[in-house]
């Protein structure tokens, strides 16, 4: 009885669980009833009863068929969804969140039960303040899918930049939240890069006529002290006026910064001597002190030390004018090492090793469109200034293979960040030279050959190096140049050296007369001589065949020691730009 009773309800459960198969039995066993009725035949009432119980096998491993490909489809959809990197929610028509993904679970660090049900701005209060909500009612009513651009949301304590895109879906809207802060980056880096190299190419031209002139008045200026008794009443004023020429020489300096093709003269220095020194002389007298957190083995930086030094000097003069009540520089150095390449601020650094200095004040802060603008040409949050400074530092650092990133909010302060390449020299260096006090000039011999296209110019050195015991012949041309080079060699009175300017206008300049001059004497010592600092010849002049350079304006005594090094055969120690002349 038991067993009868275990087969019944085993077919009371086959026949509850599938209805379509109970249908199937019934009408089976209904035609056995009609087959007996009828034809009074038991087998053939059977036959029929087999026949449509196989039909109905069939259909019902069709089914399950069926709903194995409906399960394996979802289950291949889910996947799809979970694998998008978008944030994905589906909402309905008012805004309520029926489904969300693994990615916008991670992107706004909520739970997936946690978010169904609430509704989208909610979740994402930042939303109230864009047109997502009006877009998912539009979209919805009109069944057409919409993007929206520049979505500005904050969450991990950043602003993020996303591009929308609204899909209609049943009686409600499927969005996706596409990240696109790096690629913003990226491309408002590209924008800058762009407008630099526009301004660096009227800079140019304007920075190095300007030298020209510049080097009249500061030539000519430091010219009339050499003879003259530092007790003179005059000679504090010349020196005034000296001053205010060495600063104009460092402002056109910074416009050749943004010169299109400068390349860095660079050499192996001790960056924390640098950041030391140059940060104790700019804040010597200001109530702003410094605090460092520079670790002993940081690692050494292969720079243009005159540049460095520079982005030190407007790096430390802006905190300095943001906290003009006085407060606190902090200054730290960190050894970084990137195993792969590596996004930071929409800039890539390659792998390698880098150096950070971070520079972080306690002033009155930016605002984001502030921030959005600070290296910017001309931008100011200063009452006073040209605007020049930090666009000074963003173009040095990127010509040196690094990178720079601010960040600041209001009454927050400001924090500068630089990556720079580590030199591969990883040892013992010396740090900056130290100033050593300026020697009396002393005279020299010898038959120097001056080319300059700028008469003042031409007349301002040979008088100079004149007066200082040197046979000085001129020329306004490097065809000229050579043919009386040579000349002078074939009749056996040589030129001990030969001072050239880089380029003439509608002519042959220094940079084409060096190859024809080292065709008639491999050993011809050449100084090459330019407005232009910033190019590669300047940078580079040995590879180009030249001693030494000596760049437009200059002092009649930096040019008269320079071709005093030159002619003698031993090394020149430079002076930075913005050093005080006395």
């Amino acid at each position: 009885m038991n067993g009868i009773l275990k087969k019944h309800n085993a077919i009371l459960n086959f026949l509850l669980q599938d209805r379509y198969s109970a249908i199937f039995l019934l009408v089976g066993v209904f035609s056995v009833g009609i087959g007996i009725f009828l034809v009074r035949d038991i087998n053939t009432a059977m036959l029929a009863l087999t026949l449509l119980m196989a039909a109905g096998v069939l259909n019902v491993m069709e089914r399950g068929k069926r709903l194995r490909v409906i399960q394996l489809s979802e289950e291949r959809l889910n996947a799809v969804i979970e694998s998008i990197n978008d944030g994905m929610f589906v909402v309905a028509h008012d805004g309520q969140v029926e489904m969300v993904n693994q990615a916008a679970e991670k992107r706004w660090s909520q739970p997936r039960d946690a978010m169904l049900g609430r509704q989208l701005s909610d979740i994402m209060p930042d939303l109230k303040g864009t047109s997502i909500p009006e877009a998912i009612k539009e979209c919805v009513r009109t069944e057409k899918a919409m993007t929206i651009p520049n979505v500005k949301l904050v969450h991990d304590q950043a602003v993020h930049i996303y591009e929308a895109r609204l899909f209609p879906f049943e009686d409600g809207a499927t969005l996706f939240f596409n990240d696109v802060t790096e690629r913003q980056q990226a491309e408002n880096e590209r924008l800058r890069i762009s407008k630099l190299e526009s301004i660096g190419l009227l800079a140019g031209g304007i920075a190095h006529d300007f030298n020209n002139i510049m080097t009249g008045v500061l030539g000519y200026i430091s010219f009339a002290k050499l003879d003259m008794p530092r007790d003179n009443p005059v000679y504090d004023l010349l020196s005034e006026a000296e001053q205010a020429a060495v600063e104009a020489r460092a402002l056109t300096q910074q416009l050749l910064a943004f010169s299109k093709g400068g390349v860095p003269v660079k050499e192996t220095v001790n960056i924390s001597s640098l950041l030391v020194d140059v940060t104790t002389s700019v804040l010597r007298g200001s109530t702003v002190r410094s605090e460092w957190n520079l670790p002993d083995d940081l690692w050494p930086v292969h720079v243009d030390t005159t540049q460095i030094n520079q982005v030190i000097h407007n790096l430390v003069i802006n905190a300095r004018q943001a906290m003009p009540d006085g407060g606190v520089l902090t200054i730290r150095g960190t050894n970084l090492v990137f195993g792969s390449s590596t996004q930071i601020k929409g800039t890539t650094l390659t792998p390698g090793f880098y150096i950070k200095l971070t520079f972080s004040d306690e002033g009155g802060g930016m605002t984001q469109e502030q921030l959005n603008n600070i290296f910017d040409p001309y931008f100011t949050t200063k009452d006073t200034g040209a605007g020049l400074g930090l666009t000074t530092v963003y173009t040095i650092i990127r010509r040196h293979d690094g990178i720079i990133t601010v960040e600041s909010a209001p009454g927050e302060g400001a924090t500068f960040e630089i990556y720079l390449p580590a030199s591969s020299q990883i040892q013992e260096i010396d740090s900056v030279p130290q100033t050593q006090e300026q020697s009396p000039l002393q005279r020299g011999e010898g038959r120097i050959l001056i080319m300059d296209v700028e008469t003042n110019i031409r007349d301002l050195a040979a008088k100079s190096l004149s007066q200082y015991g040197f046979e000085v012949e001129t020329r306004d041309n490097g065809a000229d140049t050579i043919e009386l080079y040579r000349r002078s060699k074939e009749m056996g009175n040589p030129f001990q050296a030969v001072l050239m300017d880089l380029t003439v206008q509608g002519g042959m300049g220094g940079e084409e007369a060096i190859g024809h001059l080292k065709k008639i004497d491999p050993d011809v010592k050449a100084i090459v001589s330019s407005g232009y600092r910033n190019v590669s010849i300047m940078s580079n002049y040995k590879e180009h065949g030249f001693c030494d350079v000596v760049s437009k304006p200059y002092r009649v005594q930096d040019l008269i020691e320079i071709v005093q090094h030159v002619i003698n055969g031993t090394e020149q120690t430079r002076k930075s730009s913005l050093q005080k002349v006395k």
